[in-house]
């Protein structure tokens, strides 16, 4: 019962710290793999170079890519832990929590993720050519690793300064949007470029982006309810 009556604080979680050191380690091993500032080489991509369409350096080197994803895939969990206490504090106090919460989020944000890549992947075989879809995967990549980038920031808000939780999810809600619109404006330049094509990109990317993310919502609510119930 004495548990009970101390409030969590991600801030003061071990796992959590290491969890961030971890992240920053990542994001400090890319800037060193690229060897010039990392937003700078981002920067010189399509995906932010609006004006061009030369695709033959679609982004970063494929060893920085796998540093950032993996930051990326830490920082979704970090965030999906923040705003499930806030919005059920009792998943802080299950028998086994919090040290085993945290694996928890990243097996479901790696299940995510995943499902997402084979999507894109299926509705690639279906609508383009081979080269387009490795393009629009490259592209997606890129994607994961500046939201994740952007969830770190918010994580390191959301832990170190006493915010609520619809302030919370406003911030993260504002890097899904930032991080979606530079996607959609990526693939808008690779496959279409007059206004119906426009058009029908944007319920591909309805059906692409905006569902499978209200799923993984509603999927991490019945997954709070399941530890609740049964732990």
């Amino acid at each position: 019962m004495t548990d009970l009556l101390i409030p969590y604080r991600m801030s003061a979680d071990d796992t959590v710290t290491m969890a961030l050191l971890l992240c920053i380690f990542l994001v400090a091993g890319s800037v060193i793999y690229l060897g010039v500032p990392l937003l700078r080489q981002i920067g010189r991509t399509p995906l932010f170079s609006f004006r061009k369409r030369d695709f033959t350096e679609i982004g970063v080197p494929s060893g920085t890519v796998a540093l950032l994803l993996a930051q990326a895939l830490i920082s979704t969990a970090l965030l999906v832990m923040g705003l499930s206490i806030r919005h059920e504090p009792g998943l802080a106090h299950l028998s086994w929590a919090p040290g085993w919460l945290l694996p928890v989020y990243i097996l479901a944000s790696a299940l995510f993720y995943w499902l997402r890549w084979v999507l894109y992947k299926f509705i690639g075989w279906l609508f383009f050519t081979p080269s387009e879809v490795e393009k629009a995967i490259d592209g997606w990549g890129n994607f994961v690793c500046v939201s994740g980038l952007l969830f770190l920031i918010v994580v390191l808000i959301g832990i170190y300064y006493p915010i609520g939780f619809s302030t919370f999810a406003f911030l993260g809600i504002l890097a899904v949007v930032i991080a979606d619109i530079l996607l959609f404006f990526w693939f808008k330049k690779l496959f279409y470029s007059n206004f119906y094509g426009g058009l029908l990109l944007f319920l591909y990317f309805c059906a692409l982006e905006i569902i499978p993310i209200i799923l993984m919502v509603f999927g991490i609510v019945s997954l709070n309810e399941y530890l609740l119930l049964n732990y």
